[in-house]
């Protein structure tokens, strides 16, 4: 379960395929917000609306995957 964290005002829960958001926004209603999932990232992608405030993003990822296995010498 991948879960983001956007801090500020109350928190939208917003159901991304199989993905549970929470969003919290500065502003009452947010319009044409688009996600999109790229290996454990999350993009957000704000159309009409121009976000000038500071935003916390927190992203948690499943326990029990530590690491991305990457790195790791062979041989």
């Amino acid at each position: 379960m991948l879960l983001t964290r956007v801090m500020n005002l109350p928190d939208l829960i917003v159901p991304f395929t199989e993905f549970p958001v929470i969003l919290s926004f500065p502003f009452s209603s947010f319009q044409s917000l688009s996600l999109q999932i790229l290996k454990n990232r999350i993009h957000f992608f704000f159309i009409k609306r121009a976000i000038k405030f500071n935003l916390i993003v927190e992203v948690f990822v499943p326990v029990g995957r530590k690491g991305k296995g990457k790195g790791k010498a062979r041989g």
